[in-house]
């Protein structure tokens, strides 16, 4: 048994190592993960950060797309035409407003140049812009199948990117029909107001005389025999004098503001009440009388013994231009918010050079008409907030349509 003197002269062996190594070792893998963690890091950074962009880049996009079509959509519905003719001709865009107003079919406009489509009152002008080198504006006529005639303002100007290239013409078309139509409202008001004035003094001036001469004439007449040549010339000096005395009335009727006794009245009774006074006199011509009346006419606020005057005035009208009979029809119905009348006949028809005179005063292609009758229905209608026109075709007939609003109607006539 091995003795404790024993253990302890036991020899020892010491041996030694060298740990740099094994310390280097774990200072590279240490660093190895901080540089793993760092690049994960900016990895997930770069990957948070191009999330966080492209659903900025989507949004924009979208945006983008939202704007030009709100763009797009905007100038297709503007009230005034809009063509875009790029630097080689070539139209890149044509709004609704602009077809409508040339009469132009969009498909027509593909793969074609500008000086190919555009009536040449349009197309020219961009020379003399171009010249220029500024917009231009003015106003032109053109004609188109759809409307024929119609005034444009037209403006064209040039196209430049922010460099100062040149991209093409813009062009900016307005229609100025109604414009045009309300000026010329405004000058026939204006023009019948002073007439009505100087009328109105000449005629009171006028009739008392009259009334001298026909009394006078009467007596003249009465001491001669009847059926003598001189009692025959008094009788036709008193007719004649009525005559004018109809004209002043009518005269009078025209330059006189007259208030209109409004109230609500059944479009159907006030037609057939009018036929009823012309039916015996229409028949005997040989007319036949129709009527066309919508059961689902409303009441409409009018002034009845001066509406009735219009109806009566477009009957005598129509039966005196059928010579040898034919047709008078008069049809009533609903068209959006308004009734519209229409009185049409089968007689002579009216040439287009009279057409847009038959309102005018004074204006008549009748041997003993005054040229007043329709003049006073014009502003009879017009004191009811309505409007009158016609279509007529020579040899045809003639069609008078009178649309009365169910709204705004007005109790003066001015």
């Amino acid at each position: 048994m091995p003795s404790a003197l024993d253990a302890e002269n036991r020899p020892v062996m010491f041996i030694g190592m060298d740990v740099r190594p094994f310390e280097q070792a774990v200072t590279e893998d240490l660093q190895h993960n901080i540089v793993m963690i760092t690049i994960v890091f900016l990895v997930g950074l770069a990957g948070i950060i191009s999330l966080f962009w492209s659903r900025k880049v989507i949004r924009s996009h979208r945006l983008l797309q939202d704007t030009r079509a709100f763009a797009a959509e905007t100038i297709a519905s503007l009230p005034m035409g809009i063509i875009i003719v790029d630097k080689r001709r070539h139209i890149r865009y044509m709004n609704d407003t602009a077809c409508s107003l040339l009469g132009i079919n969009i498909s027509a406009v593909t793969d074609k140049t500008a000086d190919e489509v555009l009536p040449e009152e349009i197309w020219h002008l961009h020379k003399i812009a171009d010249a220029h080198g500024k917009g231009l504006e003015k106003e032109i006529v053109v004609n188109s199948e759809n409307s024929g005639p119609t005034p444009i303002s037209m403006m064209v100007t040039n196209i430049f990117d922010q460099a100062g290239e040149f991209l093409g013409f813009l062009f900016i078309l307005k229609d100025l029909s109604q414009i045009r139509a309300l000026e010329l409202k405004i000058r026939r008001k204006e023009r019948l107001a002073a007439l009505g004035t100087l009328a109105s003094g000449i005629a009171h001036e006028v009739r008392n005389p009259l009334s001298s001469i026909k009394g006078y004439a009467g007596f003249f007449g009465s001491l001669f025999e009847a059926g003598s040549d001189n009692r025959k010339a008094a009788q036709l000096m008193v007719e004649e004098i009525d005559r004018v005395d109809r004209v002043i009335s009518e005269l009078l009727e025209f330059a006189r503001p007259a208030d209109l006794q409004l109230r609500p009245t059944p479009p159907e009774l006030l037609i057939k009440n009018s036929l009823r006074i012309i039916r015996h006199e229409a028949q005997s011509a040989g007319i036949r009388v129709k009527e066309k009346i919508d059961v689902r006419l409303p009441e409409l606020h009018l002034d009845p013994d001066r509406f009735s005057q219009v109806l009566l005035n477009l009957y005598i009208n129509a039966i005196q231009s059928m010579k040898h009979g034919g047709d008078l029809t008069v049809d009533v119905s609903m068209k959006r918010d308004a009734v519209l009348f229409a009185v049409s006949d089968t007689g002579e028809g009216i040439s287009p050079e009279d057409q847009p005179a038959v309102f005018n005063p004074y204006y008549t292609t009748k041997k003993k008409g005054t040229g007043l009758g329709l003049a006073i229905v014009h502003k009879i209608v017009e004191g009811h907030n309505g409007a009158i026109w016609l279509e007529s075709a020579p040899g045809k007939g003639t069609t008078f349509f009178v649309s009365i609003p169910l709204k705004k109607q007005q109790r003066k006539v001015p």
